[in-house]
């Protein structure tokens, strides 16, 4: 989990630093760095643009051996996160790509997290914390 006040203290160094037009701070980021840069706008009116590259407006789980907590943190809370269920059918066709090393897509998997989610938007974030 990562804390999003650290963004929050580069984001204020930024805005100050002399050579930087404070008008123009943008984020940019690739895939979840794309839901990191999306969420820091919902909840930073500093930065004024953003450059997603597969970027996610819902916030999901991390990646990794045990995905179930939220990858970001703000004000000592964890973000709401995606996290609906998964057909077992879908895990098993997961598990077997990643067993015989066939590339694997997590898009199932991201869709039905999603399914019916509504608090994990990155949008909504500003207004809760």
């Amino acid at each position: 989990m990562y804390p999003i006040r650290l963004y929050g203290k580069a984001i204020n160094w930024l805005s100050g630093h002399p050579n930087v037009d404070s008008a123009k701070l943008a984020v940019l980021g690739t895939s979840k760095g794309g839901e990191l840069a999306l969420l820091l706008a919902s909840i930073f009116p500093a930065i004024k643009a953003v450059v997603g590259y597969v970027p996610s407006g819902i916030i999901y789980p991390g990646l990794g051996p045990t995905p179930v907590a939220s990858s970001w943190q703000y004000k000592g809370q964890s973000l709401p996160f995606a996290y609906g269920e998964v057909p077992q059918e879908v895990m098993t066709e997961l598990n077997q790509a990643m067993n015989t090393g066939v590339p694997i897509s997590w898009r199932k998997t991201y869709l039905y997290w999603a399914e019916g989610e509504k608090q994990a938007e990155s949008r909504d974030c500003s207004r809760k914390y």
